[in-house]
């Protein structure tokens, strides 16, 4: 609870929205609906600052940030690489074509007073989208996720347009505070 305040603390985080064409929007969508247990609570998105914690006042100074960071970015092609499971389990798309603008936009946030603080330096970034999750103890699922990686087919392009930035809490409602568009 944030000091004085029956309101639970919000979550924020920021992400890149790629605009996936019609056919991989669907196939992204039928994967994820078996695989991610939130498919139904956000879009296919590129993270680009992780989820941290948003004191009450703080989501415009979040947005005024992102927005003055993602003015120097354009807008750009991305292509997909074969699906990935990671070793703690999660199944990703890995950015091949735009990983690199990804990795500075990513960088650039950081860079930041305002999330600077909440870097994991424990964990390598690699740009990615999230298509499933599963626990890397569960053999069944894994070899469910990992079989449904050869039905993929085709890499998938995409272009990268907006930086979102979204708010949630506790009760997993969310409240996009800004979509950005790049230049």
């Amino acid at each position: 609870m944030v000091a004085g305040s029956d309101t639970p603390p919000r979550q924020c985080c920021i992400y890149l929205r790629p605009d996936f064409s019609l056919s991989d929007s669907e196939r992204l969508a039928n994967f994820r609906a078996r695989f991610d247990p939130l498919h139904g609570k956000i879009p296919p998105h590129i993270t680009l600052v992780f989820p941290f914690a948003l004191a009450e006042g703080d989501a415009g100074f979040a947005v005024e940030t992102t927005r003055r960071i993602a003015e120097r970015f354009v807008q750009f092609p991305a292509t997909f690489g074969a699906p990935i499971l990671s070793s703690d389990g999660y199944a990703l798309l890995p950015l091949a074509r735009g990983a690199g603008a990804v990795r500075d936009l990513h960088n650039a946030l950081y860079a930041t007073e305002t999330f600077a603080l909440f870097l994991n330096t424990d964990i390598a970034y690699v740009p990615h989208v999230t298509i499933g999750r599963t626990a890397p103890s569960d053999a069944k699922r894994t070899a469910d996720i990992t079989a449904a990686f050869t039905e993929w087919g085709a890499t998938d392009q995409a272009s990268v347009t907006w930086v979102i930035v979204e708010s949630f809490g506790m009760d997993e409602v969310s409240f996009v505070e800004a979509a950005i568009s790049l230049t």
